[in-house]
């Protein structure tokens, strides 16, 4: 169960334990990093499997195509 509370981030809180001050995220305004794009900008592919379709592999990485 611990491996599942540490993986979403709950395991400290669970264990009533503070987390250290360098485990605070401060590198992307300590160097200048600008946000990342919204994820909008990926072509998304249902995750459903279908039967009438041929699944492309390669489908999440294909840019979209300007309208």
């Amino acid at each position: 169960e611990y491996r599942l509370l540490a993986a979403t981030g709950e395991l400290l809180k669970t264990l009533n334990i503070q987390p250290a001050k360098q485990s605070a995220a401060y590198a992307r305004t300590e160097f200048g990093v600008p946000e990342t794009a919204d994820t909008e900008t990926y072509a998304r592919t249902p995750s459903e499997q279908k039967n009438d379709l041929p699944f492309d592999i390669l489908a999440p990485v294909r840019k979209k195509q300007p309208m």
